[in-house]
């Protein structure tokens, strides 16, 4: 199994845990022991201060490389050789993603700093404005900004991965038009069945699938259905999704310890959703594109020597 989006890491460093093993939703050992292939860890901080913001990216990469200096079970991936070791010793390959710009201020030439660091994939927005894009809750929803041009043409330099959720639409459609790279949309279901605004319209999906994008469904229950998130509801997403733009497109993005509670109690619990593909009418390999294969692709895509 791979996942696209996780919120573990900011859990961490306000806890006494380690990635390795804690309560929370996500931990490496669980991970490992459910058959997990590769996780997004995102650094996310929300502040009116953008220097605050920074500090807490910057203390949360800190904690993460900390915790891989005598790691065997898992390994940080930054360059093509890394996922490729992973993948051949049966470790979790695990990838840094920043969840909203706003820890780059104004400041678009900051980014080639964070690959340094080992951050691998952004997101323009958390939800809310900020100098390079609009988010999808901000009651004014900007558009992309001309230093958010900037930030994607050093982003697509680099080789790093676009994320276009908590995004506005109008975003969406910019950094697509003029965004060459890889995108994805990290954690979101179809608004088509849950009007939830983080979700993504019909035109939004067929957009991504067309610039041969991923979507990794998220289990947050408001994301899943307003009356009765369960499993099956989520399954009926996925359902809703593939019809639209083909399987190839589908992949997992939990959002793990992003929300107290989930469709699924923990990452050990994978395997359910699976088991509720097959009994939908999925085949076996349509399982395992949406579970692995579809996200797999798109990182050696992005990897790629």
């Amino acid at each position: 199994m791979i996942d696209l989006h996780c919120d573990t890491l900011s859990r961490v460093v306000e806890s006494n845990h380690t990635l390795w093993q804690n309560p929370f939703h996500f931990d490496i050992t669980r991970a490992l022991d459910a058959g997990m292939t590769a996780q997004f860890f995102a650094l996310f901080k929300h502040d009116q201060d953008d220097n605050v913001v920074l500090r807490a990216i910057l203390h949360q990469i800190a904690t993460f490389q900390s915790q891989f200096n005598e790691a065997m079970g898992a390994r940080v991936v930054e360059k093509p050789e890394d996922l490729s070791m992973a993948l051949a010793h049966g470790q979790l390959a695990c990838i840094l993603h920043l969840e909203g710009a706003d820890a780059l201020g104004k400041e678009a030439a900051l980014w080639p700093l964070f690959h340094q660091l080992g951050v691998r994939s952004l997101g323009l927005t958390w939800n809310y404005n900020n100098a390079f894009a609009g988010g999808v809750l901000d009651k004014e929803p900007a558009g992309l900004s001309t230093i958010g041009r900037n930030l994607l043409a050093r982003m697509e330099s680099l080789g790093s991965i676009l994320d276009l959720a908590h995004v506005a639409e109008s975003s969406y459609y910019q950094a697509l038009d003029c965004f060459s790279g890889l995108a994805m949309v990290s954690h979101a279901n179809a608004y088509a069945l849950c009007g939830h605004p983080r979700n993504l319209n019909d035109r939004q999906i067929l957009a991504l699938s067309e610039h041969g994008g991923i979507i990794g469904v998220n289990l947050v229950p408001d994301f899943v259905e307003a009356e009765n998130p369960d499993l099956d509801r989520l399954v009926d997403h996925i359902d809703y999704i593939a019809s639209l733009v083909g399987i190839r497109h589908v992949a997992l993005g939990s959002d793990f310890d992003g929300a107290d509670k989930l469709v699924l109690a923990g990452v050990e619990e994978y395997k359910q959703l699976e088991q509720r593909l097959l009994k939908r009418g999925f085949s076996e390999s349509e399982c395992q594109a949406v579970m692995h294969d579809n996200a797999l692709d798109f990182l050696k895509r992005v990897f790629s020597a």
